[in-house]
């Protein structure tokens, strides 16, 4: 009896663990992922994400907005910044985008996961995903060696995490790979947080590269409601920064454009208002957050009875906001920039107000929103005050 007992938990360690791999393919898969991480050029590619929202499990998924935004991979980093703009030099997504949103699908994940050594691995064997063969891998990151961090409001915590992924039997390339949060804190209220990254090659300067041309997140709150991302990548494009560039520190300043002659003679008021007119038109089914908008000022703005913007100056910024949700839509622009002849004035460090030329927020109770080229809106600039409550200038 003592036999069978020792005979059965022997086989049954060995079904937990899985089918036997060939002791090299992991090595083999690690280094093929190893490889193209290290072929990457430092490039730039445009992210549009589909942001949805289930309120509570037996409810309909919604669509709340679209975000567009620049990412750049740079010497084994990301950067984002706004499509246009001109810099791609934010290293925290969040500093731009509120609500859920993720980062590190291009590199911090599969670094940490293939290229690190604290990942344990458990071969499942072959399959067979979306009609094509596959070999599936298992693995696990313990949070003390993970750099995966769940924020939720001013809550934020790194936990571990664990998850699967599938490659190509005969090139070892990844074709998917899922991520999924362990452990999660209380004090963050989230039950749950996945990725899903589909892989792909994506021509950059006329070579193929392996990138997650897809990828997919669901955050789930302890209330039950689902947060979900659609993320795809558009116009991908190698970046050739300085020739003497170097990457162990990047300065932001390599990834903006050059700067706009300065106006400083140009002394705008601490608060002012002026009508503007739409250069750009908005539309609610294809626009999307991040997406450039212009305007045009339509009367001369006055100081003490002197004209201190010219009629005709231009304004620029981006969509901050083009949301629905309980069946209204919410527009919100960010203008950041003047721009007369011949020179330019920095508007990002003031306070920039955006509402119907009758003074109305941009609410809407319509299921689609457009604003054609030429709508009326009005603008309100207020210089921002430092702690000891001297104006900040630029």
């Amino acid at each position: 009896m003592r036999l069978w007992l020792v005979l059965f938990a022997v086989l049954l360690a060995r079904a937990q663990q899985g089918p036997a791999p060939d002791l090299s393919l992991l090595s083999r898969i690690k280094g093929k992922v190893a490889e193209n991480l290290r072929r990457l050029p430092n490039y730039t590619c445009t992210q549009t994400i589909v942001r949805s929202l289930r309120r509570k499990p037996s409810a309909k998924l919604q669509r709340l907005d679209t975000v567009r935004l620049e990412i750049a991979y740079v010497g084994g980093k990301e950067l984002y910044g706004w499509p246009g703009s001109g810099k791609i030099d934010q290293s925290q997504i969040t500093k731009l985008v509120g609500g859920t949103i993720g980062n590190g699908d291009f590199a911090v994940l599969p670094s940490s996961i293939f290229l690190g050594e604290s990942a344990k691995f458990r071969y499942q064997g072959e399959s067979v995903l979306e009609g094509k063969p596959s070999v599936r891998f298992d693995y696990a990151v313990p949070r003390l060696a993970s750099g995966y961090q769940l924020q939720s409001g001013a809550t934020a915590a790194i936990v571990g995490y664990h998850g699967s992924f599938w490659v190509d039997p005969e090139s070892l390339d990844l074709m998917r790979l899922e991520v999924a949060a362990d452990d999660i804190p209380g004090g963050l209220k989230l039950a749950s947080a996945i990725d899903r990254m589909e892989y792909d090659h994506i021509s950059i300067g006329g070579t193929k590269f392996l990138l997650p041309r897809g990828a997919e997140l669901d955050i789930t709150d302890s209330l039950g409601s689902v947060s979900q991302n659609r993320m795809r990548l558009q116009s991908c494009h190698e970046f050739v920064g300085e020739s003497a560039l170097s990457f162990a520190d990047i300065p932001a300043e390599s990834f903006v454009a050059p700067s706009k002659p300065s106006l400083a003679k140009l002394d705008l008021p601490d608060d002012f208002s002026m009508e503007i007119g739409l250069d750009t038109a908005i539309d609610s089914a294809s626009s999307a957050v991040g997406d450039a908008v212009q305007a045009t000022l339509r009367q001369t703005v006055l100081a003490d009875g002197e004209a201190v913007i010219p009629k005709g100056a231009k304004v620029s910024g981006h969509i901050a906001r083009l949301e629905r949700r309980a069946g209204l839509f919410q527009v919100d622009l960010a203008f950041d920039s003047l721009d007369l002849k011949p020179g330019h004035a920095d508007l990002s460090q003031r306070e920039n107000d955006v509402t119907g030329s009758s003074l109305e927020p941009l609410i809407f109770r319509l299921d689609h929103v457009k604003l054609a080229r030429g709508t009326r809106l009005l603008l309100r600039s207020r210089l921002v005050k430092s702690e000891d409550h001297d104006p900040v200038r630029q």
